[in-house]
């Protein structure tokens, strides 16, 4: 999966071979897909271009798959991709459902994000739409104070983790969980990723990626896309 935070980056990826430095893998179905962040209705307009012409731009030899375009929670990019689209006509681009805390000022705002955590499991998520088909859920969701903050991997974060993902999919949403890497810090500065999506090594990475994959995540995001593939087969083979 492509995973771009706009526009116009998009269109090199797609139109010859290139090697993303951001990989987001499909963990639980066989499907390519490309979320895009657009910040403007110019850059929306030239997603829904690229939508339709990415297959013609795409060389042989394909193992041709589903081509699954999702972009965020923006109600603009709704009105670019959704409502402005006419009756019966096709949607190439889905957005994500708003799923979250209640806004807060500074204040009240720990209190409010920990309780939203703490009934996050319980609470009836939002059914899927017509074009709000995805939750773009922060690792946060699942360990309080996100990756920065993760400990020991233990059996009640995987059964939260599972209790999430399984009301997504009862509302009909896919699920993708960002961002979950397990770096050298060095990496931060070579490579541009960030230490807020570190979870401290590699070892404790691959757990979560392998929890993941195992709880039916559909999308994982992770910048060592090369180490989680070898977790996603090997989990899959078990």
């Amino acid at each position: 999966m492509l995973d771009a935070h706009n526009a116009y980056p998009l269109q090199r990826p797609l139109r010859r071979p290139h090697r993303s430095r951001v990989g987001d893998e499909a963990a639980g179905r066989d499907r390519t897909g490309s979320r895009v962040e657009t910040r403007s209705r110019r850059e929306a307009r030239a997603v829904d271009r690229l939508a339709w012409r990415a297959v013609r731009w795409q060389r042989a030899p394909l193992d041709v798959k589903p081509v699954l375009v999702l972009t965020g929670e923006s109600d603009a990019q709704a009105v670019s991709f959704h409502d402005e689209i006419p009756a019966g006509a096709r949607l190439r681009v889905f957005g994500a459902m708003p799923i979250g805390p209640a806004a807060a000022d500074a204040a009240t705002r720990d209190q409010v994000m920990k309780q939203f955590w703490t009934d996050l499991p319980r609470m009836t998520l939002p059914r899927a739409t017509n074009y709000r088909r995805w939750w773009n859920a922060p690792w946060s969701v699942v360990e309080f104070g996100g990756q920065a903050q993760a400990a020991d991997w233990t059996p009640e974060d995987m059964a939260r983790l599972r209790t999430l993902v399984d009301r997504a999919h009862k509302a009909g949403l896919f699920v993708r969980m960002w961002t979950v890497n397990g770096h050298p810090p060095a990496d931060e500065k070579e490579q541009g990723w960030s230490a807020g999506y570190n979870v401290g090594g590699l070892d404790a990475a691959q757990k979560r990626w392998r929890a993941a994959v195992e709880a039916g995540v559909d999308f994982i995001a992770t910048d060592q896309y090369e180490a989680f593939a070898k977790v996603l087969v090997s989990t899959r083979s078990m």
